[in-house]
């Protein structure tokens, strides 16, 4: 175990965070985006021990030893549905690995499937874990305003690599680029016949770090268009950083997920503010572009020169040979990691069979259909929460089932955390609204006095 530069930000945080155990909630949210940076190195193992594991971890561990010491705080019933199913997508990965003795698709053998169980078990822990520990609607709350946040710094350090490569000047590379862990040194690949530079920030490659800014840009965008009384200015100032930061790294994925965030915002946007939002996301889009001829060069190689480049080619070739796979071996597949594909449909298909399938459906269908906060402020974070859900769920569609990443097991604990929110302040207990004491009573006509004869 080597410790990193980064060890010496985290281990402190983590160390509060023991000590403060509801702030962890906000740590491993704010840290989730990290992908890139190791906490601890395991050489042996080409594994980093990322913040999302420190805090993750801290987050499970506190669960369980609270469950063994007393009667722990279940989640509301409607939000066991989802939880049940990926258990059972976990069971499947599990069952699969023994089915599939023979079919040992991926390199390295049977060890690297149990590697991809462990960080599919791990990420459905963290969800679960949350879900029972963010139990008021000011911590949940405070979870998402985490996220937003700790993506904002992703964006921002993003954007100082940027301009390092522009200016010529040494990227600080060791103080979050440290991870030995499989493609953590594809930060700062380059494209094109010129070379330009990708910008992947903190997380392991630009793709990834896309993923997180358009995930933080779908909840930003809307808590801003549900017109919350405070933080107009600072969610534009979010919204525009972040669209610089998917910019930036020059991502297929982020391009596409801005695309699909812009179509819905013009569709379904609630108000001016929603499309005046998607409007200034153009054109801060349209200036950067403009400001920046290498970053056009390196946009237009990933998107419209990527159709005839070798990269499409192995993407296609991928997914071809992981539908093979499934019409082979349709009930639990070739086992977790055993097939590669850059198609979320056909890599669950190849690697858990329909049995993963239709877990996954499941688990994703619940999540995306939990009921709403009944506090305004909390509705806008339940609903931002579930755009960015929904949007991992769309940049998986064209990039990869991206389980070994914490963006969507912290998002789906929060909405399921949300959900037993709900529950229990409508049907068990007092509201959770802190502000509920301030308020001016309301006063209701009294009906019999009218109704009484003069």
């Amino acid at each position: 175990m080597t410790p990193t530069f980064a060890t010496l930000l985290f281990l402190p945080l983590a160390a509060w965070g023991v000590v403060r155990p509801r702030r962890v909630i906000t740590l491993l949210a704010a840290t989730v985006g990290f992908s890139g940076t190791a906490v601890f190195n395991l050489p042996a193992l080409a594994f980093g021990f990322q913040p999302y594991h420190l805090f993750g971890s801290i987050l499970i561990v506190r669960c369980v030893v609270a469950a063994l010491a007393a009667e722990p705080t279940s989640p509301a019933r409607r939000s066991c549905w989802p939880v049940t199913a990926f258990a059972a997508l976990w069971m499947t990965a599990v069952i699969s690995l023994f089915a599939a003795s023979g079919v040992r698709g991926g390199p390295g053998g049977a060890h690297v499937l149990i590697a991809q169980i462990a960080h599919l078990g791990f990420g459905v822990a963290v969800a679960w874990a949350l879900s029972v520990e963010a139990h008021t609607a000011a911590l949940v709350g405070r979870g998402a305003r985490a996220f937003e946040l700790g993506a904002v710094a992703i964006a921002s350090w993003g954007l100082l690599q940027f301009l390092c490569n522009r200016l010529g000047l040494s990227y600080p590379a060791f103080v979050f680029n440290n991870s030995v862990g499989r493609y953590a040194d594809n930060f700062d690949s380059t494209i094109g016949p010129n070379g330009v530079v990708r910008v992947g920030s903190v997380a392991t490659e630009p793709s990834f770090l896309a993923r997180t800014l358009v995930m933080a840009l779908g909840l930003a965008v809307v808590r801003r268009a549900w017109r919350e009384p405070t933080g107009g200015r600072r969610r534009l100032v979010i919204a525009t950083i972040l669209t610089a930061g998917v910019l930036v790294s020059t991502s297929t994925t982020g391009l596409f997920g801005l695309g699909v965030l812009a179509a819905l915002g013009l569709a379904r946007g609630r108000s001016v503010r929603a499309r005046s939002l998607i409007a200034l996301i153009a054109g801060v889009a349209v200036a950067i572009l403009a400001l920046s001829p290498s970053l056009s060069i390196g946009l237009r190689e990933m998107t419209i020169d990527k159709s005839s480049s070798g990269s499409f080619e192995q993407r296609q070739a991928s997914t071809d040979q992981a539908q093979e796979l499934f019409l082979d071996y349709p009930l639990l597949g070739v086992g977790l990691g055993g097939q590669t594909s850059h198609d979320l449909f056909s890599k669950i298909a190849s690697n858990l069979g329909l049995a993963g399938l239709a877990a996954y459906a499941v688990a994703v269908v619940g999540l995306l259909t939990l009921g709403r906060s009944g506090l305004r402020r909390e509705r806008a974070t339940m609903l931002g929460l579930k755009v960015a859900l929904a949007m991992s769920i769309l940049m998986d569609t064209v990039a990869g089932w991206s389980y070994t990443y914490g963006d969507f097991w912290v998002v789906a604990g929060l909405l399921l955390a949300g959900a037993s929110t709900v529950h229990r302040t409508t049907s068990i207990g007092p509201s959770t609204d802190v502000n509920a004491s301030k308020r001016p009573a309301r006063v209701l006509p009294d009906l019999e006095r009218r109704r009484a004869p003069p």
